[in-house]
């Protein structure tokens, strides 16, 4: 089972570079706003520290997943940047107004990161279509390598049936990659199923000011990959490849 984490500075990826078990990292800003595209610095920071591959996130700003054409462009230019930066692959999902995959926004994106050799994930956009299966059918039309889900749930455990469903019906055609609430109480049921991946960010929340201040708590505070879970996640994922007695 492949083991992503999201993360969104130098501290995070100081941390996760301690774990040769990981695969991957969605580099990000702002996972507060659940990701925006990261600066290049970070991407090639981690690409220093970690042997981890990058995935970047392409999402020029928060809010919906509709973009403009202008937003396209800019996307596109952030693919081109990234790549630069030195990442692996590239996280996107752009929908239209009625929630439905904009097909031809992300048949543009995704052929143009295929031309810079990128991998491709159509993240968790897919889990607020109207039309979960075919939209998985979608992307392994367009040759997307990876989708990240919940199974169309605010939760991935919520949304255990339909990812299984979706691992009987596209397994080897795509990966899938089970994201949203993803913990050490959880994973053995994503194993049993078979997912081909996890993806976490395994987070605590952090300040270093002190005392009071005029702004409020939380806009001075960020989160950082914490080591202790990560270790919990990653020994759930290997209790499954051992009898539980040695767990």
């Amino acid at each position: 089972m492949n083991i992503e984490i999201c993360l969104d500075n130098l501290e995070s990826v100081d941390v996760v570079a301690k774990f040769p078990e990981i695969t991957r990292l969605e580099i990000c800003s702002a996972l507060s706003l659940d990701g925006l595209t990261p600066a290049p610095y970070l991407v090639q920071y981690a690409k220093e520290k970690s042997v981890a591959r990058r995935h970047t996130m392409i999402r020029p700003r928060a809010g919906d997943l509709c973009y403009n054409e202008a937003e396209i462009k800019m996307m596109a230019q952030e693919i081109k940047l990234m790549h630069e930066s030195g990442a692996n692959g590239v996280v996107i999902g752009v929908l239209d107004t009625n929630s439905h995959i904009n097909i031809a926004a992300t048949k543009y994106l995704t052929d143009l990161a295929k031309s810079y050799q990128l991998e491709v994930t159509f993240h968790r956009a897919i889990d607020m279509v109207p039309d979960y299966l075919a939209s998985v059918q979608i992307c392994v039309d367009l040759g997307i390598d990876r989708i990240l889900t919940s199974g169309g749930q605010k939760k991935a455990f919520m949304g255990l049936d339909d990812i299984a469903k979706v691992m009987q019906k596209y397994h080897g055609q795509i990966e899938i990659m089970a994201g949203g609430g993803v913990n050490k109480d959880n994973i053995p049921h994503f194993k049993e199923i078979g997912v081909d991946a996890v993806h976490f960010s395994a987070a605590s929340n952090k300040s270093n000011v002190q005392g009071e201040s005029v702004f409020s708590k939380s806009s001075l505070s960020y989160n950082v990959t914490n080591e202790d879970i990560v270790k919990e996640n990653i020994a759930a994922i290997a209790c499954q490849y051992q009898s539980p007695l040695s767990c």
